[in-house]
């Protein structure tokens, strides 16, 4: 054999070596677990995004992927308790929802790989040491990059009500105080540039969403704020509801709040996200370490406003505004 043909066959064998390899690691039955804080029976879209996306690059449940589906149902001190159990049944890695159970999953583990899909402020709440390189054990999305959100959300605030002045944000739980879109130093500052005042109303378990939004009623604001999280994604209705009894506009980082009657959402495209799960758990179960796979940021923003909703609270939107739409419930 000539030394080409043997350089030939050397990288041919190479190939067909990686290739058998690759569907080696397919065909073995992998075991993930995913860690929800909410509940089983209110993300029937993601969960499918979830498992189309592991489908497409062969990751089948029920096949040879065995995925420990856990919920908290909303009852955030239920989360240590199922991150242990992950923990302890041996999962390969662990997807987390929303910033308590990323935090309870790396309490219960600083080996076991974590995807965080719907994360904010990571760095600041210690999960990772920077975008670039995470440098732990945990990677994913930082769903709501804090300068870019911040500043759109008040520039729609205040074409869709110049007269605004106050604005009243309703905030869910943080992890360490840092993961608020809106209501830290920086976010006031931005917004007394653009001459408004906003006030944090925080909803936490003990604190009841009753209570909060008669407080809400007390300050009289122009504008009402809702943040994404485990506690306010479990009663958009409700909270949509009370905007339209008070005439308030409104508006939120999750698309879900205008289709349940909210006025206004402005944030990212949490579906795509959940589409790019596959890649994180495949790079990860090939042997890639999350220390240094990237966080990355949403690329795809939307603003969608409820037709029916502005008509019901009288709100007449200037057409500077009405450019900006992406999309419009009717």
């Amino acid at each position: 054999m000539t030394g080409t043909c043997r350089r030939q066959f050397l990288i041919g064998a190479a190939a067909l070596f990686a290739t058998q390899l690759g569907h080696a690691q397919q065909s073995q039955v992998r075991r993930i677990g995913i860690l929800s804080t909410g509940g089983s029976t209110e993300t029937p879209r993601a969960r499918k995004a979830i498992t189309d996306s592991l489908a497409r690059i062969n990751y089948k449940e029920g096949d040879n992927l065995i995925i420990e589906w856990r919920f908290a149902e909303n009852k955030p001190e239920r989360l240590p308790e199922l991150a242990e159990e992950l923990v302890r049944i041996k999962v390969e890695l662990i997807i987390t929802t929303f910033n308590p159970a990323t935090l309870a999953v790396r309490n219960a583990t600083r080996t076991i790989p974590i995807v965080m899909l719907i994360g904010s402020y990571p760095v600041e709440n210690g999960f990772i040491a920077s975008h670039a390189r995470p440098g732990g054990n945990i990677t994913g999305f930082d769903t709501w990059p804090r300068a870019t959100l911040t500043e759109k959300w008040y520039q729609i605030l205040k074409l869709a009500v110049p007269n605004a002045k106050v604005v009243v944000n309703l905030q869910g739980e943080t992890t360490t105080g840092a993961g608020s879109a809106l209501g830290g130093d920086f976010d006031r500052r931005l917004a007394e540039q653009m001459g408004l005042s906003v006030i944090g109303v925080r909803l936490t378990p003990t604190r009841g969403l009753a209570e909060a939004l008669d407080h809400i009623v007390a300050l009289r604001p122009d504008i009402f704020a809702i943040e994404g999280s485990a506690i306010t994604n479990a009663h958009w209705h409700e909270i949509a509801a009370f905007a339209l009894k008070q005439k308030l506009p409104s508006i939120s980082v999750n698309v879900t709040y205008a289709q349940l009657g909210g006025l206004l959402s402005y944030g990212p495209d949490i579906l795509g996200m959940l589409d790019r799960t596959g890649s994180y758990v495949d790079r990860i179960l090939r042997g890639a370490h999350p220390a240094e796979i990237p966080v990355e940021h949403p690329t795809k923003f939307e603003l969608v406003l409820n037709s029916k909703t502005a008509k019901a609270i009288g709100l007449s939107l200037p057409p500077a505004f009405m450019n900006r739409v992406d999309r419009i419930i009717e």
